[in-house]
């Protein structure tokens, strides 16, 4: 149950940082 929960937390750090990735790209180009 514990390294689900981490798996989680590195899965939503991850959507996180190509959001953040994506919108930092969108602003450079734009």
């Amino acid at each position: 149950m514990k390294k689900l929960g981490w798996f989680a937390l590195f899965w939503l750090g991850g959507v996180l940082a190509v959001t953040v990735v994506g919108l930092v790209i969108r602003a450079f180009l734009g």
